[in-house]
């Protein structure tokens, strides 16, 4: 599994595009807590040609005053590929008249 060590800063200007060697493929809101929105975005690196995968926060309001990776020393980032998957779930049964 291949991965990125990157620095907060670096890791900010990604998610928030603002890095040229950096597009956004996908993002989405995949949890919240009282104070922050979490994150999870798709970003193709474009010299390499690779796809990563980001997770990150920001302020649930705009008093709440929390930007991304603010409390990280260091940023991860995974290696990732897109793959079709079959999934199960539970839905409500219809009612026929």
């Amino acid at each position: 599994m291949s991965k990125l060590i990157l620095t907060p800063e670096e890791a900010r200007r990604i998610v928030r595009d603002d890095h040229e060697d950096w597009n956004e493929v996908e993002r989405q809101i995949v949890d919240s807590s009282r104070w922050s929105i979490h994150k999870d975005g798709i970003f193709l690196h474009i010299p390499t040609q690779k796809h990563y995968r980001f997770y990150w926060s920001v302020g649930a309001t705009e008093i709440q005053c929390e930007e991304p990776y603010e409390y990280d020393e260091k940023v991860e980032v995974f290696e990732v590929v897109e793959k079709e998957v079959l999934k199960k779930e539970w839905v409500e049964v219809e009612c026929i008249p």
